[in-house]
């Protein structure tokens, strides 16, 4: 870690480059959540046109003759750009932030509208709220105008309407698990996967919204969602259950009881992964599956006769059930999908691997491997565009 008069000198000569609004102090450091050897992330907020030249000679008198700096955009439309420097024997991270981007992005939150961009590095996207909740949490370094102060100020309470919109995307991560369910009688792994891995990002950002706490990154996002009041028992260890289980089959008494999505009708997972072919598709092995009008990821709401009462539907819903209570739901699906999945993976893997020669892989030539040999912390950019509204 830098030392405080060495850092606070540091961030004084960035806020006087041409361009550079303030800087502010992010990361693990920032959340108090950094280990020893952690990077220092520097946010460096600018207004175009940012002096690049002035910035690069900084970067290489503090950093080092070999020290190099990017242009705005050159690690994507989201991470932007910046340096990876070492300063005194820290690795000290520049990451550029466009202050008017950020603006649009509180906007954005106020209004309850969010959306989620593909973004290298970052395998659910990043939201568009997170320039805002990064300014939100950071602790501002240099300031020189009070612009960033002011802004901050400002975003001291949680946009209630981005809470309720996080809550109502709920409807996405049960959508993801009806395809999970269609897919895992295919043993579809890679598939399967990414749908689990956004519902429970979902599930995640969701209890977060409802806690008005900003999540703005997938790393420790679990964690983080199982430290709020709201989260259901287990919401940190259980994700992790599966992949500590036989890849052989499920272990029935790791499992929990289901509430079938179609009809509240709670009992143990079957053995057997429903098959999309099947007559009634349901954990509970009631009746075929039915959509009520609307959006995918509508269900009908509780109380009704027929099938489907998981996911939100109403607001109604959301405060008679609870978001704990609907996110528990989905992590009961996820635990199981997860369980069902690997058990049909291994016994099909198994089956191939027993009639391929000794050694060799069903799927790519005797003794080929793949590997990654790429720089650790490689960021290149996407060919999306920036879109906030």
């Amino acid at each position: 870690m830098l030392e405080e008069d060495r850092l606070a000198d540091l961030t004084s000569r960035m806020a006087e480059v041409p361009g550079v609004i303030g800087v502010v102090l992010g990361g693990s450091r920032n959340r108090g959540e950094h280990v020893e050897d952690s990077d220092v992330d520097l946010g460096l907020y600018y207004r175009p046109p940012l002096d690049i030249d002035a910035l690069a000679a900084l970067a290489r008198d503090v950093g080092g003759a070999g020290a190099e700096v990017t242009r705005p955009g050159a690690w994507g439309p989201w991470v932007d750009g910046g340096a990876w420097l070492r300063i005194g024997g820290a690795a000290v991270d520049w990451i550029y932030r466009d202050l008017e981007r950020v603006r649009a992005s509180w906007r954005a939150a106020q209004r309850g509208e969010f959306s989620f961009h593909a973004q290298v590095g970052h395998p659910l996207g990043v939201p568009d709220f997170a320039y805002a909740g990064e300014l939100a949490l950071a602790v501002v370094l240099a300031d020189p105008t009070g612009e960033l102060a002011a802004l901050q100020q400002q975003m001291a309470l949680y946009p209630a309407a981005l809470g309720q919109a996080l809550v109502a995307g709920l409807w996405e991560a049960d959508f993801n698990l009806d395809n999970a369910r269609k897919a895992a009688s295919r043993a579809d792994t890679a598939y399967v996967a990414g749908c689990l891995f956004r519902a429970v990002l979902l599930c995640a950002h969701a209890l977060h919204g409802r806690a008005e706490r900003w999540l703005i990154n997938e790393k420790g996002a679990i964690a983080s969602a199982g430290r709020l009041p709201l989260a259901p028992a287990g919401f940190v260890t259980r994700p992790t259950a599966p992949w500590r289980t036989s890849v052989t089959g499920p272990t029935n008494s790791t499992q929990p009881s289901v509430l079938c999505r179609r009809c509240s009708t709670t009992s143990a997972p079957s053995s057997t992964p429903p098959s999309s072919g099947s007559p009634d598709g349901h954990f509970c092995g009631r009746g075929p599956p039915r959509r009520a009008a609307g959006h995918p990821g509508a269900r009908q709401t509780p109380g009704r006769t027929g099938h489907g009462t998981l996911l939100l539907t109403s607001r109604a819903e959301v405060t008679a059930r609870g978001v704990g209570a609907l996110v528990h739901n989905t992590w009961n699906r996820v635990f199981l999908f997860t369980n069902l999945t690997l058990s049909v993976a291994a016994r099909r893997l198994n089956t191939v691997a027993a009639a391929s020669p000794a050694g060799t892989s069903p799927s790519s030539p005797a003794g080929s491997r793949l590997s990654y040999g790429g720089p650790r912390r490689r960021k290149t950019a996407t060919s999306s565009s920036p879109s906030i509204p």
